[in-house]
């Protein structure tokens, strides 16, 4: 397996007129994009459309985005825009046929908004650390599987989880409580 290049590489390849390297960026957050847009909508397929289409949006001003390392924290703030958008197309208390599903953790206000504040915390770790935090927790990759992902030792990759979970650990501790 290849290794992962940066999202920043990934960018500038992108607006060189490579638009088929936006896949790689799809495929690395798409679960992400879902995640945020559930926790709005509290339905998987709306999640997905509402992803889908958070990623046109991203494709179509991707040359507006200065800090290309912001990408993921852009992204995150797009998907919950257009999440935003089609919760407010959808008729109040009454779910679309065949799009009852409900998304873990459900549609528990207090779950959602935890959910969010974790996952904002975790766009907000350094970009190695986020990475194999986002492949490992968010994708549902094996340590091994994001060792070889990266391109980075299986021992590096359980160093910088372990890092990220201590930022993690720090920064939930020190939130005011609500």
């Amino acid at each position: 397996m290849s290794a992962l290049r940066p999202d920043d590489e990934v960018i500038v390849s992108i607006l060189g007129g490579d638009t088929e390297a936006f896949a790689e960026l799809v495929r690395r957050y798409q679960r992400t994009a879902c995640a945020v847009a559930a926790s709005v909508l509290g339905d998987r397929h709306l999640a997905e459309d509402a992803a889908q289409e958070a990623f046109v949006v991203a494709f179509q001003h991707l040359a507006d985005l200065n800090d290309h390392s912001a990408f993921p924290s852009w992204l995150i703030q797009i998907s919950r825009r257009q999440a935003l958008r089609l919760n407010t197309k959808r008729m109040p208390e009454q779910p679309l046929e065949g799009h009852t599903e409900p998304v873990t953790p459900g549609n528990d206000a207090r779950l959602n908004e935890d959910a969010l504040a974790l996952l904002d915390r975790v766009m907000r770790l350094p970009e190695h650390e986020r990475t194999v935090t986002m492949l490992h927790h968010f994708d549902g990759h094996s340590v091994q599987a994001v060792a070889d992902m990266t391109g980075r030792p299986l021992g590096t990759v359980t160093k910088q989880l372990s890092r990220a979970y201590e930022r993690l650990r720090r920064t939930i501790k020190e939130a005011p409580k609500s």
